[in-house]
């Protein structure tokens, strides 16, 4: 939702007893913290493998 800057969405379970439609709507507050947490994350970890393996150690 985030990337396609929609307020919500509607999640479709389909099961053998029926379909259950759920909506889900845009939590900004989940999302600026999550972005902040992946953020820190690539720069600790994925940033340093790529770059060690394009030029070693």
């Amino acid at each position: 939702m985030h990337v396609a800057n929609k307020n919500y969405c509607e999640v479709v379970v389909y099961t053998n007893q029926g379909i259950h439609k759920q909506t889900v709507l845009f939590d900004k507050e989940f999302v600026d913290k999550l972005v902040v947490k992946c953020t820190a994350f690539c720069l600790d970890h994925i940033v340093p493998e790529v770059i060690e393996q394009k030029f070693g150690r």
